[in-house]
């Protein structure tokens, strides 16, 4: 069966709602509640590969209108259609996946656009987020915590708090730049900003509270 690849965005909405969860606040409950919980794909854009064993395409998703996923490798095992998503390989040679899909709904819904080269039917554009893993490094480094966040309990991404001459930022998953170029290259990251903002605020905020505490021992 032939792929179709399609290159193309589709989906885009400029009016959608987004709803934020902070924590355990949900804002505009009055809403599908339903919607804080389901993953769509609003965009998706698919390149073919060539000479690339057991690849046959680059894809890149949008989820709900928020979360882009790039550098999805595109394999197929007979009729089924095989994703390989972004990972950080440590110097000891262990993979840590930075984009983790919690209910097979989801997962679904990713490998179906891509197959298709269409967006979902139903998308749905609002969000709810909250902080599910936190791993204090102990090590010397720019590195200071390493966080999941999971979204719309579907779908966790890895970031990391980084300590600058600035002071603490959020470090979204990336790869090291091209031979010859000099910035990093996304791989996952926000793209509603103000989702963003609400994001990496409510990080930042217990990434001080943790040093306050930390301060405060004896």
């Amino acid at each position: 069966m032939a792929y179709k690849f399609l290159r193309r965005w589709k989906g885009l909405s400029v009016a959608g709602l987004v709803v934020f969860l902070l924590s355990s606040v949900v804002v505009g409950a009055e809403k599908k509640k339903g919607d804080l919980e389901t993953i769509t794909v609003t965009r998706v854009k698919v390149e073919p590969v060539e000479n690339e064993e057991g690849v046959v395409g680059v894809a890149k998703v949008m989820l709900n209108e928020c979360i882009v996923v790039r550098e999805i490798k595109v394999m197929k095992v007979g009729d089924r259609t095989v994703l390989k998503f972004p990972e950080y390989i440590s110097k000891k040679g262990i993979v840590y996946p930075q984009i983790k899909f919690l209910t097979k709904e989801a997962r679904n819904t990713v490998v179906k656009a891509i197959e298709t080269g269409e967006p979902s039917e139903n998308k749905v554009e609002r969000v709810s987020f909250k902080v599910t893993d936190w791993f204090r490094l102990r090590r010397a480094g720019k590195r200071k915590v390493n966080v999941e966040v999971t979204f719309n309990n579907a779908v966790a991404v890895s970031c990391g708090i980084m300590e600058g001459k600035r002071g603490p930022w959020i470090a979204w998953p990336s790869r090291p730049p091209e031979k010859g170029e000099w910035r990093w290259i996304k791989q996952i990251y926000i793209y509603n900003k103000e989702i963003k903002k609400a994001v990496e605020k409510l990080l930042l905020t217990k990434y001080e509270a943790m040093l306050q505490e930390e301060s405060e021992q004896w």
